[in-house]
């Protein structure tokens, strides 16, 4: 399990684009921000009960936005490396 109660956390590539990951919000309300190579971004929403795919060759970043702690799961290949972005 992941807490991300610091308002956010470390965004990031995937050194290689294998690396999809699967996100499952638990507690709180929050944002999964996600930017391309070539620097377009989106958000999506994360709220108990979603199902969230991301893509291995996205960047990205979750970002707490309520007033309680954003708590979630998070599945990736279990040999993934990443290039931190901030």
């Amino acid at each position: 399990m992941w807490l991300a109660n610091s308002f956010f956390t470390r965004g990031h590539f995937h050194t290689d684009d294998i690396g999809d990951e699967l996100y499952v919000p638990l507690t709180g309300i929050g944002v999964l921000a996600l930017t391309t190579k070539d620097g377009e971004s989106k958000v999506i929403e994360l709220k108990p009960g979603d199902l969230v795919y991301v893509p291995g060759h996205l960047a990205h970043r979750t970002v707490n936005i309520g007033d309680e702690p954003l708590t979630f799961y998070r599945s990736g290949h279990p040999t993934l490396t990443t290039t931190m972005i901030l």
